[in-house]
């Protein structure tokens, strides 16, 4: 696979950097420190940090948006009157962070595409092995995947693919999927309950500054 430009994004570009190239036969990546780079793909940013792999999906800007939506709902909770103390300021610094850093998690996950864990084939070799071959991606897909024509890859275990996150939800990031979702209505049941079981009482805490005052 050769390197590409954004502008083309061509179906086969599905490049990563050198810790996680395809080895051998069997399709296995290197799991061994490699040196930080970028590349791509399919359509999906890879950044890979001292061995730490992050995927970029292309709909990252609706990510950002998500980001944005659930830094302001927290900043929103702790500034407004709900917040009568200390401690309930920490609570709802708590469940935006926990909320915020379960959603980064699941938004850099490998969404599990294939071409990182099967070596690619050319398609006279298919009809030797067991599963559907993609002819975009040059892999024989497991069963329950599906090539997705946003991310331009084929993803295992594919569920959907989720603007918010940027990417699809695959193998690779269900269980975080869930997590986030979990850890999000979970703030959000927190900050209403607060909301409809506020005892009214003022504290010096939102009665010596105006809503806001507390983050500047």
């Amino acid at each position: 696979a050769l390197p590409i430009s954004l502008p083309h994004w061509p179906a086969m570009a599905y490049i990563t950097s050198e810790k996680n190239a395809l080895v051998g036969a069997q399709g296995q990546k290197d799991d061994s420190p490699g040196p930080c780079g970028a590349s791509w793909l399919g359509r999906v940013l890879v950044i890979d940090c001292c061995g730490y792999p992050s995927y970029i999906g292309p709909h990252w800007w609706c990510s950002v948006i998500m980001f944005l939506f659930i830094l302001g709902v927290g900043w929103f909770h702790c500034s407004s009157v709900v917040v009568q103390s200390p401690v309930d300021l920490a609570g709802g610094i708590a469940v935006t962070a926990l909320s915020l850093l379960t959603f980064v998690r699941c938004f850099l996950a490998d969404p599990g595409a294939v071409q990182l864990r099967r070596a690619s084939i050319p398609p006279e070799a298919a009809a030797s092995h067991r599963g559907q071959y993609c002819s975009k991606c040059c892999v024989v897909q497991p069963a329950g995947s599906l090539h997705c024509d946003f991310c331009d890859i084929c993803i295992e275990g594919y569920d959907h693919h989720c603007p918010w996150m940027g990417k699809c939800i695959g193998a690779g990031n269900l269980c975080d999927f869930y997590t986030f979702l979990t850890a999000g209505f979970g703030s959000l049941a927190y900050i209403f309950l607060k909301a409809m079981f506020m005892t009214g009482e003022e504290t010096p805490l939102t009665t010596a500054a105006p809503a806001g005052a507390v983050f500047g």
